[in-house]
């Protein structure tokens, strides 16, 4: 087995241009073979385009020339999480 196949993990974490690069591969390949006639749809056209796209992606990946990530300006906020909100204060009623 090709030891390029087994270190692609490691490289992906060690290097998110890597990972940006093989996500934007796999998502032109995605629309290509889903444009494609005669690849079949439903659930056996499934198992037919998904590992069609995977080796696309990964026969096409070049680490030595990744696609530069996005700046953080455009980057979608997912871990925002909301200020706390101040509970009122009880006070005791009058008896």
């Amino acid at each position: 087995m090709d030891e390029t196949i087994l270190q692609l993990p490691n490289l992906l974490l060690q290097r998110l241009d890597v990972g940006w690069t093989l996500l934007l591969l796999m998502t032109r390949y995605s629309a290509l073979v889903m444009i494609l006639p005669g690849i079949g749809g439903g659930m056996g056209g499934i198992a037919v385009r998904y590992p069609l796209v995977v080796i696309l992606a990964m026969v096409t990946l070049d680490p030595k020339n990744p696609t530069p990530v996005p700046p953080a300006a455009f980057r979608p906020r997912l871990a925002r999480t909301p200020p706390p909100v101040s509970s009122p204060v009880r006070r005791p009623r009058p008896t």
